[in-house]
């Protein structure tokens, strides 16, 4: 028998320095920065004219503390219907605003298997909800659809 083949196993890891207290929040941003790369790809089609402002957010949260881990459609074929997922990281409460770039009809509650739950009209493209310590939301987004006058 031969000599057993050994796997060859890559870890990776980041350290940062800071001054001060341990400061939770910026600690697990790191983190989920770290493992969560960005994923961007090239779209071909679908944009005409110049954008509105030099820079946009497809959501913008008012808590460092919330953090948007995922951003998905609900359904494969689905093109209005999406899920948001947010953590709380810190261990406090408080309200929360969510802003959209895009024109939101509707917003609901899940549950984390995505099951529909209570229905939260949104203010044009505000949202807000409340969160506990450590909690976890999931929202349904329904889109307005585009308008011929939109870029």
């Amino acid at each position: 028998m031969g000599i057993p083949s050994i796997p060859i196993i890559n870890i990776d890891y980041s350290v940062d320095t800071y001054t001060g207290q341990f400061n939770a929040v910026e600690a697990s941003r790191m983190g989920w920065e770290f493992n969560v790369q960005l994923m961007s790809s090239f779209v071909r089609q679908g944009q005409s004219g110049p954008l509105k402002d030099a820079s946009l957010r497809f959501l913008e949260l008012d808590k460092p503390n919330i953090q948007i881990i995922a951003l998905k459609r609900k359904e494969a074929d689905s093109q209005d219907r999406f899920i948001i997922r947010l953590q709380e990281t810190s261990g406090m409460e408080g309200d929360l605003k969510i802003r959209s770039y895009f024109p939101i009809k509707e917003a609901r509650y899940a549950s984390l298997l995505e099951d529909p739950k209570e229905t939260k009209p949104p203010t044009t493209n505000l949202i807000k909800s409340k969160f506990k310590p450590y909690q976890t939301i999931t929202l349904e987004l329904c889109m307005k659809q585009k308008t011929s006058d939109t870029n």
